[in-house]
């Protein structure tokens, strides 16, 4: 673990297309304890960079997730999930920014 993954994108989807660089940041393996139990995890942190659209001028998408998933299976047992868009136009810049936090709570086998 501890590697470090820079993935260009680019997209050529008509509705949705973008294109910049994700970053992918794996972590060391580790236990971690949710209201579903204690789980051997692994940490993966995602950003993106530069991330614009190829579709409408002025539109940019910023993602930062830190997310533990659990080692073995990839099952998500934890994550922080943040992502804004921003239209710069003229002298006017707007922003929405999402948080989103997903915790296990149960686990059904």
């Amino acid at each position: 673990m501890n590697d470090t993954w820079q993935v260009p994108v680019n997209s050529n989807n008509s509705l949705i297309g973008y294109n910049g660089v994700f970053t992918y940041k794996f972590g060391s393996v580790k236990k971690i304890t949710v209201p579903a139990g204690t789980y051997k995890v692994f940490k993966i942190d995602v950003s993106s960079s530069n991330l614009t659209s190829s579709v409408t001028e002025n539109l940019v998408f910023t993602f930062d997730v830190q997310a533990y998933l659990e080692y073995g299976t990839c099952c998500m047992i934890d994550a922080n999930i943040q992502s804004s868009l921003g239209i710069a136009g003229g002298q006017t810049v707007e922003n929405s920014t999402t948080t989103t936090q997903v915790t296990l709570i149960k686990r059904t086998l």
